[in-house]
């Protein structure tokens, strides 16, 4: 019955939509919609040169001007001038504020047509302040003093104020780093009022009251404050990130924080809710932000120039516009308007990033946009679901809105942890076609290909057919590095057994690692060997943890030293002095690491053959061979719709020169980095007292700042180093995707950990590996 049932409504549902097709058919067609974005459109209203722009006071806007206060240089003196600039970017008309002599503005805001301003005139050492008016468009504009500080009760008298607000019942607010104090539509002082904290902005948004932002560690929250009390009230969390409020007319408000501008809205119920008004990087900005103010950078900016940020209201055809204003050097206004346009007018490119863009990330992508001006750029930021305990949730939904459809990206920019498939979930993606491979790019680029870039970026991203999967614009080098005295028969790229017969020979008073002791392997796992891939398979989901030469390693770390051990090869060396130098020059510490990268590595290089050192591979049971440290990397998405434009981002990002702006990271371009070895010939090795050690070119110097605490040997830098450096990088390296992932590495560490203290047996330890990691490979084939 209960079939028959819904056959029936089923049937009835079916004859309804049938019916409504009909009737349609015989309406008149409605016209497309065509699908719009919002792009952005700047434009640059220079300052007269004698001018520069107080950026104390933002600027305002109406439909014609924008209008802002600058301080004009003359012979004798400066003067403060009101400045109006037409929104087309004609040239700027200046207007003298006449005050008294010698005043200086400190502080000031744009309402109902006037220029509400604070100015300060010094006298034998003694200033005045007083709170003025003046109107924007007069003939003849003449200040109206408002009100003297000198007239207030000492508590207002010395009100250093840094920030001013007026609500829309004329009462003005002034902020120092103390409190408040508000001032009525008569200029009648109402008292000072304590603020548990220092705003760090207060603006007058679209409810008529003043709102007041608070950057503290982890959050912002913004809050009103209530004129009778000076309290603060309605307060709301905008969450982690540099927020700045903006008085806004029709708007709310806006907040500034890593990716762009938003209006805050709140709604009759009091929630507060967002809505995208700017993206930074599709108007062509990179942010970033100081301790005082936030700002922002555009690529075009000198350094030492930065922006900030004010509302431009909206123009004749009621467009929102915004103001990025430079200071420290810039007389500078952008005027940046928003325009509606057809979807098809403009190509997109969608990046898509699971971690926080770093300054270098961010002016590559406006870089990239603005040599493409027929680009539209969308960003995905996916680092926001990040947690404080799970830093890798942005990424893992990255993943999962991709292969639901949800997000389709033409290029991500994602970690692979410190070089290795840290869960395992790379390798399956890569078997199942989640990535494009790069190589038909490579085989079709004359600049990046297989002969220009590192043979050891090739190798690490390399999947199982030999295909690129990813890639990533500098890299590290983990190594080990012993004395020869000590090396005997160990190779630079030391199997397992191998390292554990030189293990077996190696002095018993003498430690192996800095982390090898027994306290510490419990803890917190091996430090030395940390690739296990030739004890299991991928493909075949088989295992052998249960093998002679795992045994062996379980015994060996066994016979390991304790803390107790550990303080008598020291002998009379404190711990740094053990672990840092005198252990190592002694011969009581066989094995210390260091990170070789960038020209940097020729002085590394240069002193291992001046001290008699080489440098080697970690031990591995795979022979996977070196490791090297890449950070994040570029992915193009199967799902990409421009995997042609994902290529050219990423030939623009290999190219750039910030690819390596510390000079300790290796590029990935050979061809690059070879050039800047090449400018080392001739040049000298400086070996300081301390350790440090620096490559010199030709006619260089250490600098005289460190000379004076550390004296310096110099050794010529022969042609063999260089040499040897740039071949160092050029071999092969593990595949990321062979490496152990940390799933199985804490497998290990957790297992082996309750073995070393007491719990079973190293039979016990080796078939509980076998059968947890058994089970891993099944679920992961």
């Amino acid at each position: 019955m209960k079939r028959a049932a819904a056959f029936f409504l089923s049937l009835v549902l079916l004859l309804s939509v049938l019916n409504a097709c009909r009737r349609e058919e015989n309406l008149p067609a409605e016209p497309e919609e065509i699908p719009t974005k919002v792009v952005f459109e700047s434009v640059e209203l220079p300052c007269p040169a004698d001018i520069s722009i107080n950026y104390f006071i933002r600027p305002a806007a109406d439909a014609d001007a924008v209008y802002a206060v600058g301080t004009q240089s003359l012979a004798d003196g400066n003067v403060p001038v009101l400045l109006r600039f037409p929104r087309d970017g004609s040239p700027a008309d200046s207007v003298p504020i006449p005050c008294p002599e010698g005043a200086w503005v400190s502080l000031g805001l744009f309402a109902d047509g006037k220029l509400f301003f604070l100015y300060s005139v010094s006298e034998n050492g003694v200033s005045t302040r007083t709170l003025a008016e003046m109107p924007l468009n007069a003939a003849d504009p003449a200040v109206t003093p408002l009100l003297c500080f000198d007239d207030l009760p000492p508590e207002g008298r010395d009100f250093n104020a840094n920030l001013l607000a007026r609500d829309a019942d004329g009462l003005f607010y002034l902020f120092d780093y103390t409190g408040v104090m508000i001032l009525d539509e008569r200029q009648a002082f109402r008292g000072v009022f304590p603020l548990a904290s220092y705003p760090s902005s207060a603006a007058t948004l679209a409810d008529g009251r003043v709102w007041a932002c608070f950057r503290e560690i982890g959050e912002s929250r913004i809050a009103c404050v209530d004129p009778e009390s000076g309290n603060l009230t309605d307060p709301h969390l905008l969450g982690a990130g540099t927020q700045t409020l903006v008085s806004s007319g029709d708007c709310f408000g806006v907040c500034d924080g890593p990716a762009g501008l938003s209006a805050l809205i709140l709604d009759e119920e009091g929630h507060l809710t967002t809505e995208p008004l700017l993206d930074f990087v599709g108007a062509g900005y990179a942010t970033a932000q100081d301790r005082e103010l936030p700002t922002l950078h555009p690529s075009s900016l000198e350094e030492g120039q930065s922006l900030f940020l004010a509302d431009a209201g909206r123009n004749a055809a009621g467009e929102r516009g915004f103001l990025f204003v430079t200071k420290d050097g810039g007389n500078v206004l952008t005027l940046c308007t928003p325009r509606e346009v057809p979807v098809s007018e403009r190509r997109e490119f969608v990046f898509a990033h699971a971690y926080p863009l770093s300054d270098t990330a961010r002016t590559l992508l406006v870089r990239f946009g603005r040599e493409n001006p027929d680009l539209r750029l969308t960003l995905l930021d996916y680092s926001q679901y990040a947690a404080s305990d799970d830093q890798d949730a942005g990424s893992r939904r990255l993943t999962t809105d991709i292969l639901t459809g949800l997000a389709a990206p033409d290029l991500i920019w994602d970690t692979v942890g410190d070089g290795r498939d840290e869960n395992g979930t790379l390798t399956v993606l890569c078997r199942k076609g989640y990535y494009l491979p790069l190589d038909p790019h490579l085989a079709a680029d004359g600049e990046i290909n297989r002969d220009t870039l590192f043979g050891s970026i090739q190798t690490a991203f390399s999947d199982e057919n030999g295909q690129l999967w990813g890639i990533s614009p500098a890299f590290t080098v983990p190594v080990l590095k012993v004395k020869e005295e000590w090396r005997g028969d160990l190779s630079a790229q030391p199997t397992l057994g191998e390292f554990l017969d030189w293990a077996d020979a190696a002095p018993k008073d003498a430690l192996i690692y800095q982390g090898c002791v027994r306290e510490q392997i419990i803890e917190y796992g091996d430090p030395l060997v940390r690739d296990f891939s030739g004890f299991y398979d991928t493909k075949t989901a088989e295992c052998s943890f249960d093998s002679p030469l795992f045994r062996r390693y379980l015994d060996w770390l066994a016979s390991l030293p304790d803390e107790k051990a550990l303080i008598a090869i020291r002998g009379e060396m404190s711990v740094v002095q053990f672990f840092l130098r005198q252990g190592f020059e002694s011969g009581k510490l066989l094995l210390t690491d260091e990170s070789l990268g960038g020209a940097r590595s020729l002085g590394s290089f240069a002193l291992a053959e001046n001290q008699g050192t080489a440098f080697l591979d970690a031990p591995t049971s795979g022979g996977a061979g070196m490791e090297i440290r890449v950070g994040s990397a570029y992915l193009i998405p199967a799902c990409a719709a421009s995997p042609d434009l994902a290529w050219q981002y990423i030939r623009a990002a290999l190219l750039s020169a910030d690819s390596d702006p510390t000079d300790s990271l290796t590029p990935a371009l050979k061809s690059a980095f070879s050039e800047t070895l090449a400018s080392y010939r001739g040049g000298r090795i400086a070996e300081g007292s301390d350790g440090s050690v620096y490559p010199l070119r030709e006619g260089e110097d250490v600098s005289a700042g460190l000379k004076r605490t550390t004296t310096f040997r110099y050794s010529d830098l022969s042609d063999e180093t260089i040499d040897e450096t740039l071949a160092f990088f050029d071999r092969a390296a593990a595949p990321i995707l062979e490496m152990t992932p940390d799933t199985v590495t804490s497998i290990l560490t957790e297992e082996i950990s309750a073995c070393l203290s007491g719990v079973g047996t190293a039979e016990d330890c080796a078939a509980k590996i076998q059968s947890r990691v058994s089970i891993w490979l099944a679920e992961n084939k």
